[in-house]
């Protein structure tokens, strides 16, 4: 298969994570507005709780069958069989996954009164699993999937206007939230053929694959007890207002998280493909260009989002939320160890192999977030969710980087601190500009509207005036694009 350009798959992928944030921000305060604190708290206290069992169901398959199948996506006969097994074992852990979800509403005595909810939002762990999205992922179909991923965005977008009326309507929002991935599921499934000839098989080669599938679910497992474990502790112990409060500053954090996620994210596949080639020339070259990116845009991005959080909660939520923005403030912090964390576990560690190392972090990570939640949660409520967070964020950031041995294969130093000295130094200029203009604007919307774009600016005016080498190249193209 002729490699796609990596720039065009990552601009792609932004635009498609930027959807994910553009429809949100149009229909999210729609629906807090409509369903108060309490509705959106139970869809997002139960959704929080589905995860773990679609956790089980996917087995940590999505990652283990991109590093795998982009080794030999160029022999169909190989990729066939390898996806078969995969599709094959996935379709078990997910009839395990289903059971071990209604043993646990039916036996859960505080589960009893979300039945409802539970059956509507447990559909999207059969879903997730018959969607195999993981194949065009291998194929570097980024065309499809962020065409795909507009049109039911556009399609959710008008059902949650005509559907979501009442604050009873909280069950058609969760039906809502299920439907894309139903969508997905359809398409896919008739979409992939021209990749893969899938079909369930008996010979799933269990004893080569349990083993790395193990440790991945076991790692995302981990992950999730600290990313998505606060929503449902603070349900359980401060009740659905709490819930609903924390899942704004949350979504708000997942938004930005994703989108600079989405950088890094479509490098995943070319990087194992190279090292089934065994060129690390080439990967060293790629990876070190994602860190140095990633490091001129996380930086102000996470100070940005400490400056402006009052204006974004209450511009997103409406000011009955306003309390939400000191947890977004915390937050804000955790992004910038989540970005370069997952730029060692998710694209150094998994397409090497390392996928030990990354499960030893998470386990330390998920047990400290959990013990912590246990104290913090109780005394200080949604603060004390976010500090825990930024804790855990920053235990895998540090404990992987310290596991990589060497570290000169992989990247190179002087491109990801040469980067982040730039992005600190243009950082302190847009603070710089905040204090000064901020006080001048009493409008929320319009702070935001005037600092962001030209935050932007002046931060763009700062690095091409000390020469930063990623930008000035991405500027050369697009002249020469435009030229063309």
């Amino acid at each position: 298969m002729r490699n796609k350009s990596i720039k065009i798959n990552a601009t792609l992928n932004v635009i498609k994570t930027l959807m994910s944030v553009f429809f949100p921000l149009i229909t999210y305060p729609y629906i807090l507005h409509v369903l108060d604190t309490d509705g959106v708290g139970k869809v997002s206290y139960i959704s929080s709780i589905v995860s773990y069992f679609t956790m089980i169901a996917m087995l940590g398959i999505s990652t283990y069958a991109v590093r795998e199948g982009s080794k030999v996506r160029d022999d169909k006969e190989a990729f066939s069989k390898l996806v078969s097994q995969i599709f094959s074992i996935n379709i078990f852990s997910t009839v395990l996954s289903c059971i071990l979800l209604t043993v646990s509403v039916f036996c859960i005595n505080k589960f009893s009164e979300y039945k409802i909810l539970f059956l509507i939002l447990g559909f999207s762990i059969v879903f997730q699993v018959f969607s195999i999205d993981w194949v065009n992922t291998i194929f570097e179909d980024f065309a499809f999937i962020t065409i795909r991923t507009i049109i039911i965005y556009i399609i959710n977008l008008v059902l949650v206007f005509l559907l979501i009326k009442k604050p009873e309507d909280y069950l058609v929002y969760a039906i809502l939230t299920v439907l894309p991935s139903g969508i997905v599921c359809l398409l896919n499934w008739y979409y992939c053929k021209r990749y893969v000839n899938l079909r369930f098989t008996r010979h799933m080669c269990i004893s080569h694959h349990i083993k790395p599938l193990l440790i991945l679910f076991a790692n995302t497992l981990a992950v999730s007890i600290y990313v998505n474990f606060d929503i449902t502790m603070l349900g359980w112990y401060k009740g659905d207002y709490y819930a609903g409060l924390y899942s704004v500053s949350a979504k708000m954090y997942s938004i930005v998280k994703a989108s600079l996620g989405a950088i890094y994210a479509v490098t995943v596949p070319r990087l194992a493909y190279f090292v089934g080639e065994n060129d690390y020339p080439k990967y060293k070259l790629l990876y070190s260009k994602t860190w140095g990116i990633l490091s001129i845009i996380l930086i102000p991005a996470s100070v940005g989002l400490i400056c402006l959080a009052d204006d974004v909660v209450v511009t997103f939520g409406g000011v009955k939320y306003v309390e939400a923005a000191d947890s977004l403030r915390v937050l804000s912090i955790a992004l910038i160890f989540a970005i370069f964390g997952g730029l060692i576990t998710a694209c150094l560690n998994v397409t090497i192999g390392k996928e030990k190392d990354n499960l030893i972090a998470t386990l330390i990570s998920a047990i400290t977030n959990f013990l912590l939640n246990l104290f913090f949660i109780p005394i200080w409520g949604t603060i004390g969710a976010a500090i825990t967070t930024v804790i855990s964020e920053f235990l895998v950031l540090f404990i992987c980087y310290i596991s990589v041995k060497d570290k000169s294969k992989y990247f190179d130093k002087r491109i990801v601190l040469t980067n982040l000295g730039h992005s600190l130094l243009g950082t302190v200029m847009i603070v710089i500009f905040y204090q000064l203009v901020s006080p001048l604007i009493e409008d929320n919307i319009i702070r935001l509207c005037v600092i962001i774009p030209c935050s932007i600016l002046l931060y763009g005016i700062m690095l091409i005036i000390i020469k930063n080498e990623i930008l000035l190249a991405l500027l050369k193209q697009v002249f020469s694009n435009l030229k063309k």
